[in-house]
C-alpha cells in the first residue's frame, strides 16, 4: 500500500465505526472477514490482537495480489471486529448499502454459537454466500466450509507415521494433555497398534500403568507444556532410552532446546510458501503500530524489531489459511462454479492446493512435515499428505537416540504356529506356540490351528495339509537291495542243488538219507518267496498272500520232513559189506503229505475269514508321513499260523527223537536235530519282533528270519550231502566197509547184523528186515 493508503488504514483502525467495521476497501466484489481484531480481555476493545492483525494483513495481501493478477476484477474487503457486540445485518437484505454485501465471509469466531448465529442470519436473509471458518466447524446448512481439518488430524498424522514405521506397540507419556491422548486412543482402538504402558504426569502427580511384559523402545509424548522438561524427568523412571514421538504439532517458533533431545520426532503443519507474505508483514505499519501499543512501548528500536521478527516467525502461518480461503473464493468465482466451493481444486499463492471434502466441507488438502531433532533443532526429514489418501514419504533417515527401534512387540508367527496373545496387550503382543500334532496353520499370525481334512496330513513344518507320504520298506532301501541279492544268489544255488540231487539221487549219500528228498528241496523255492512278499508294498492282497505264504513256506517243508520220517530201510549187506537191497518207501507218505497240506489250507482259510488281511496305518515321527504295514505284522492274527507251524515242528521232533545215529547216515540225525533247534529259535525271534519292534526295523527282522528259515532247511538237510558229493566222493561209494571199522581200524560187520527188526511207528508194514536209522 502507499503511504496515504496506510495512513487511511491506520485511521480507520483507530475509529469505532458503525456496525463495528474497522476496515473497508471497496471493489467489484467484497470479501467479508469476522475476527477479534482487538483483544476480548480489554474492556474498551482497544488493545490489538497480534494474531488477528496478521490475519487482517493476510486478507489485504491476498485481495491486492488477486486484483493485480486478475482480469480487471477489483477485489474489495470489509473487516468486522468481533471483540464487542457486532452486527452483520448490512450484509443481508434490508441493509442500507447492498454494494457492500460480500460474496464470501471468512470467520475466526472462537464461540461456535456465534458462527451458527451468523449462518442462521445468512439463511434467513435468503443469501447463500460461502461461510469459511478458519477453525474446525462441522457442516452447517451447506456452503459453510472449514479451512482447518478435524481437531484429531495431528494425531491421525502421527498414527499414519507409526503405521508406516510398521510399529505395533507404543508406550505413552502424557503431560497435562488429555485431549490429544484420548484422540490417539480412539484412533488406535480398532487397529493393530497397541498402547502398551502409560506414564501420566498431571501437575506434580504421576501415574505409571504397565500393561505388558516389556517396554516399547518408542514412546508417544502428549504435552501442552515444555516437552524438554518432561523428557528430563524420564531417567527418574528408568526410561531414558525411549525414542520420543511428539503426539501434538510442533510449535513453529521453537528452534532450540538446552536439554538433549536426541531421538525426538515430531510433525508440523505445512502451510506452503509464505516468503512473499513474510516480506509483506515486515513492512506492515499496522503490525508495527500494534506492537508499539502492546509490547514495544518500553523497548529500544532494535529490541522491538527483533520482537517483531519473532512474532512474524511464530505466527505467520496464521495468515496462510486466510490467503488460501481468499484464493479459493475468487478462483472458484472466476471459473464460474455454481456449487460454491464444493468440488473445486485451486492452487493458492502459497503453493498449496485448496479443496474441500464433499461430505463435511472441511479442507482435505492437508500436509504435515516430519521433523527430527538434530543438534537440538528440528530438521525436516519427510512429509505426510492426506489427499487423495494418507501417504508418508521420508526424504531423509531419522536419527534415533540409539538405533532404529524395532518396536514390534512380537515377531510374526510363521505358518505352523499360532498366536497366544498376552493378557492386557490386546492383539499386539503374543507368544508363538507350535501347533499340536495333527493340526496346521497356513497363514502368518494365525490365531488357531485346525485339523487336516480326512485323507491329508500336516507337512513337517505343519504349515499346510497335503496327501501324506506313504512310507514302508521299499525296494530301494539298502537292506532290501542286500536281501534281493541274497535271495537271487540263494535261489540260483538252490537250482544248482536240484540239479545235483537229480543227477546223484541214486548214490548212497542220498539213498541212506531219510530227510533229504526232492519234494523237500523243491518246497524250499516256496519258502524263499516269503521274504519277497515282505519287501512288497503292503496292500490287502499282498498281506493276504503273506499270511498264506507264511503257512505254506514253513508248513510244506515240515510236511515232507514228517512224511519222510516214515521211510523204512529195507536192505541187507553181505559179508563183504556190499549193499544188497535199495530203499523202500512206504506208500502212506503220500497220504500223510496230502492230509497235512489240506489241513494247512483249511487253517489259512479260517484265519483269513476270521481276521481278513488288512493294512494298518501307523503313526510316524514325521507328521507328514504315514507308515503302513500288514496287520499280521502287529496283531495277534498271526498267532494261529505260528502255533500251527510249532505243532508241525513238535510232531516232527517227536518222530525224530527215536532215530539213531550210525556211521552210514553221515551224521544226518545230528544236523537235522540242530536244524530243529534253530527253527525254534527263529520262530521265537520272529515272535519277539512282531510285538517288540516297530516300523521298518520290524520288517527287516521278519524278512531276515524268513530268509534264515529257508536257509536253515537247506543247510541242515541238504548241504552236508552236497558237500560229500562235491568234496568227499570217497564217502559216496556202495562199499561201506571203511565206515564199519572200529577205533583200532578193524572192520566190524557185526554192527549191521545185530539190528533188530521193528515195526513202523505209524503204520504196520510187511515183514522183512528194515532199519529205522536216519541221517
Amino acid at each position: 500500500m502507499t503511504s496515504k493508503q496506510v495512513s487511511a488504514f491506520v485511521l480507520l483502525l483507530n475509529l469505532v465505526p458503525i456496525f463495528a467495521s474497522i476496515i473497508y476497501q471497496p471493489g467489484d466484489v467484497i470479501i467479508g472477514q469476522l475476527l477479534p481484531v482487538n483483544q476480548s480481555g480489554d474492556s474498551k476493545c482497544a488493545k490489538r490482537d497480534l494474531v488477528s492483525v496478521i490475519k487482517v494483513e493476510a486478507l489485504v495481501y491476498a485481495t491486492n495480489r488477486l486484483t493485480t493478477e486478475g482480469d480487471g476484477l477489483k477485489i474489495g474487503y470489509e473487516v468486522i471486529d468481533t471483540c464487542s457486540d457486532f452486527d452483520v445485518k448490512r450484509w443481508f437484505p434490508g441493509g442500507k448499502n447492498l454494494s457492500r454485501v460480500p460474496i464470501a465471509i471468512i470467520t475466526d469466531l472462537t464461540d461456535a454459537r456465534q458462527f451458527y448465529s451468523l449462518a442462521t442470519e445468512r439463511r434467513n436473509g435468503g443469501k447463500n454466500m460461502s461461510l469459511i471458518s478458519l477453525k474446525y466447524r462441522p457442516q452447517v446448512w451447506g456452503n459453510a466450509y472449514s479451512m482447518s481439518p478435524e481437531e484429531n488430524t495431528p494425531q491421525r498424522a502421527i498414527f499414519g507415521l507409526v503405521q508406516d514405521f510398521n510399529w505395533n506397540i507404543l508406550d505413552i507419556v502424557s503431560y497435562n494433555d488429555v485431549s490429544g491422548l484420548e484422540n490417539f486412543k480412539e484412533l488406535s482402538k480398532d487397529s493393530d497398534v497397541c498402547l502398551l504402558n502409560e506414564l501420566s504426569f498431571m501437575n506434580s502427580d504421576f501415574k505409571w500403568v504397565k500393561r505388558g511384559k516389556k517396554n516399547s523402545p518408542v514412546a508417544l509424548l502428549f504435552s501442552k507444556g515444555e516437552i524438554s522438561a518432561v523428557i528430563d524427568e524420564l531417567p527418574s523412571y528408568n526410561l531414558s532410552d525411549w525414542n520420543i514421538i511428539l503426539g501434538h504439532e510442533v510449535s513453529i517458533g521453537k528452534r532450540h532446546w538446552e536439554t538433549n533431545m536426541a531421538g525426538v520426532v515430531g510433525i508440523r503443519r505445512n502451510y506452503g510458501n509464505l516468503n512473499d507474505f513474510e516480506k509483506y508483514l515486515k513492512t506492515s505499519e499496522l503490525l508495527e503500530n500494534a506492537l508499539m501499543e502492546t509490547y514495544c512501548s518500553n523497548m529500544t528500536v532494535e529490541q522491538c524489531a527483533s520482537h517483531k521478527d519473532q512474532v512474524i516467525s511464530q505466527n505467520i502461518h496464521q495468515g496462510a489459511s486466510v490467503i488460501d480461503a481468499v484464493y479459493a473464493v475468487v478462483k472458484s468465482r472466476q471459473t464460474g462454479s455454481k456449487t460454491g466451493l464444493t468440488g473445486i481444486q485451486v492452487t493458492s499463492v502459497t503453493g498449496r492446493v485448496v479443496s474441500f471434502d464433499a461430505d463435511d466441507l472441511t479442507r482435505n488438502e492437508i500436509m504435515y512435515d516430519v521433523l527430527n531433532i538434530r543438534d537440538n533443532k528440528f530438521v525436516k526429514v519427510g512429509k505426510i499428505e492426506f489427499a487423495p489418501q494418507m501417504k508418508v514419504t521420508l526424504t531423509d533417515t531419522i536419527a534415533w537416540k540409539n538405533k532404529s527401534p524395532d518396536e514390534r512387540c512380537s515377531k510374526d508367527c510363521p505358518p505352523g504356529t499360532w498366536r497366544e496373545v498376552w493378557d492386557g496387550a490386546r492383539k499386539c503382543c503374543w507368544d508363538c506356540r507350535a501347533c499340536v500334532p495333527g493340526t496346521v496353520s497356513s497363514y502368518m499370525n494365525s490365531t488357531r490351528c485346525v485339523k487336516c481334512p480326512i485323507g491329508t496330513k500336516p507337512t513337517l513344518d505343519q504349515s499346510k495339509c497335503q496327501p501324506p507320504y506313504i512310507d514302508y520298506l521299499k525296494w530301494h532301501d539298502p537292506f532290501s537291495l542286500v536281501m534281493i541279492f541274497l535271495l537271487a544268489f540263494t535261489i540260483c544255488f538252490l537250482v544248482y542243488a536240484v540239479n545235483i540231487y537229480v543227477k546223484k539221487a541214486n548214490t548212497p549219500v542220498f539213498l541212506r538219507s531219510k530227510s533229504a528228498s526232492l519234494p523237500l528241496l523243491l518246497s524250499l523255492f516256496v519258502t524263499f518267496v516269503l521274504p519277497i512278499l515282505l519287501l512288497m508294498k503292503p496292500t490287502r492282497s499282498a498281506c493276504g498272500a503273506y499270511n498264506a505264504m507264511f503257512m505254506f513256506s514253513l508248513g510244506i517243508p515240515l510236511t515232507f520232513l514228517i512224511a519222510r520220517s516214515h521211510v523204512v530201510l529195507n536192505y541187507c549187506y553181505g559179508d563183504d559189506g556190499e549193499l544188497k537191497r535199495k530203499w523202500f518207501r512206504c506208500s502212506p507218505q503220500t497220504v500223510i503229505s496230502f492230509v497235512l497240506i489240506i489241513l494247512q489250507l483249511i487253517v489259512v482259510v479260517i484265519v483269513l475269514a476270521v481276521a481278513p488281511a488288512e493294512v494298518l496305518t501307523l503313526a510316524s515321527p514325521e507328521p507328514d508321513v504315514e507308515y503302513i504295514e500288514c496287520a499280521s505284522h502287529s496283531r495277534p492274527a498271526f498267532l494261529p499260523l505260528v502255533f500251527f507251524i510249532l505243532a508241525l515242528i513238535m510232531a516232527f521232533n517227536i518222530l525224530h527223537m527215536s532215530e539213531e545215529c550210525s556211521p552210514l547216515n553221515q551224521n544226518e540225525v545230528k544236523f537235522v536235530s540242530f536244524g530243529i533247534y534253530l527253527m525254534y529259535t527263529l520262530i521265537f525271534v520272529y515272535f519277539v519282533a512282531v510285538f517288540g519292534i516297530n516300523g521298518k526295523k520290524k520288517i527287516r527282522v521278519l524278512c531276515a528270519m524268513a530268509y534264515l528259515i529257508g536257509v536253515n532247511f537247506f543247510v541242515t538237510v541238504f548241504l552236508p550231502k552236497i558237500y560229500v558229493i562235491l568234496f568227499k566222493p570217497e564217502e559216496n561209494l556202495p562199499d561201506v566197509s571203511r565206515l564199519l571199522k572200529d577205533e583200532n581200524g578193524n572192520q566190524d560187520v557185526s554192527r549191521l547184523s545185530k539190528r533188530e527188526c521193528v515195526e513202523s511207528p505209524l503204520l504196520g508194514l510187511q515183514s522183512g528186515p528194515y532199519d529205522r536209522t536216519e541221517v
